[in-house]
């Protein structure tokens, strides 16, 4: 899995630095072979179908599609990719940069159905997140890294991402975990 930088690279004035970090794009054939980069924008293709997915290249394993994106199977997974438009008004997911929190509504916003039972399982990923949080410290173990992505359109695709920060699950015993 890459690596992720949170300071400038070596040889860049803090001026370089700055407008780097805040404007980092990453071409789309560039982004299976790049690092993660704390706010910089990964390129999508110029198609529209699932192949243009900036996120299936800079996270293999992950998929192309859908919020919920986990590498591995069964029940304890390699990592987690949340995946936000930010679009949707009535299901506002949020990063608190401040604290790292992240609310993010899932993937069960269908009026009458069980809240773990959706299509792609995300939130059984959540739960059982939730479970190892409280349970032995070498179960807390268990528990996968969790990668947030930002829809961020460019001129070149409107499958753009940005990586958004976000600290390990269970790093903040506050983490809630809230159905709808």
């Amino acid at each position: 899995m890459q690596r992720v930088r949170h300071r400038r690279d070596v040889g860049q004035t803090p001026v370089q630095a700055w407008r780097s970090a805040v404007t980092r794009v990453i071409s789309h054939s560039d982004c299976p072979s790049a690092d993660l980069i704390v706010d910089a924008v990964y390129e999508g293709g110029q198609t529209k179908d699932a192949g243009s997915d900036a996120i299936s290249k800079v996270m293999p394993g992950s998929g192309n599609q859908g919020g919920f994106r986990a590498a591995g199977t069964g029940d304890d997974k390699k990592f987690v990719v949340l995946y936000t438009s930010g679009e949707d008004r009535d299901w506002p997911d949020h990063l608190d940069l401040n604290t790292g929190q992240f609310v993010y509504f899932g993937d069960n916003k269908t009026p009458g159905h069980e809240l773990h039972e959706t299509r792609r399982g995300g939130n059984r990923i959540l739960r059982r997140v939730f479970d190892l949080l409280h349970a032995e410290a070498n179960q807390r173990a268990l528990i996968p890294p969790f990668f947030i992505f930002k829809k961020c359109p460019t001129p070149s695709s409107a499958r753009s991402i940005q990586f958004k920060p976000r600290r390990r699950a269970g790093q903040d015993a506050r983490i809630p975990y809230r159905s709808r």
